[in-house]
């Protein structure tokens, strides 16, 4: 059975982009369909325009949940837009960890010797 370029692009609108739900719906594989695609000038600028839209239309709902005041999508909002004002997430330091020194040996250790190492670094032992 040939599928037309046509059932495809109506599909892939109707999954928004998600190749895997395209091709069940027209009876292909997920592979076979994503070959047919990138091989496919039209097909695969189709697909880029499909994802573009899905996008725009996530980020106008999102745009109404921070406007309803939903916390969750304006913390999501300030950690994906706003990192050059300081919204990152980063973990908190209460105090600063003295630094650490990096031994490199000469043989390798065995496991044992390794964790009667770390145990003495844990200690305050040199």
């Amino acid at each position: 059975m040939i599928v037309s370029d046509a059932d495809i692009i109506e599909a892939l609108q109707k999954y928004r982009g998600i190749v895997t739900s395209a091709a069940k719906q027209v009876g292909m594989t997920r592979s076979s369909l994503s070959r047919r695609i990138h091989r496919t000038k039209h097909l695969e600028e189709e697909l880029h325009e499909i994802r573009e839209t899905a996008v725009d239309d996530a980020e106008h709902m999102l745009f109404q949940k921070i406007e309803e005041g939903h916390v969750a999508s304006i913390i999501f909002f300030l950690k994906c837009f706003g990192k050059d004002r300081g919204y990152v997430e980063r973990p908190e330091r209460t105090s600063t960890p003295p630094m650490a020194q990096v031994v490199i040996p000469r043989r390798e250790l065995t496991l044992e010797e390794w964790k009667a190492n770390n145990r003495a670094l844990e200690r305050g032992e040199d």
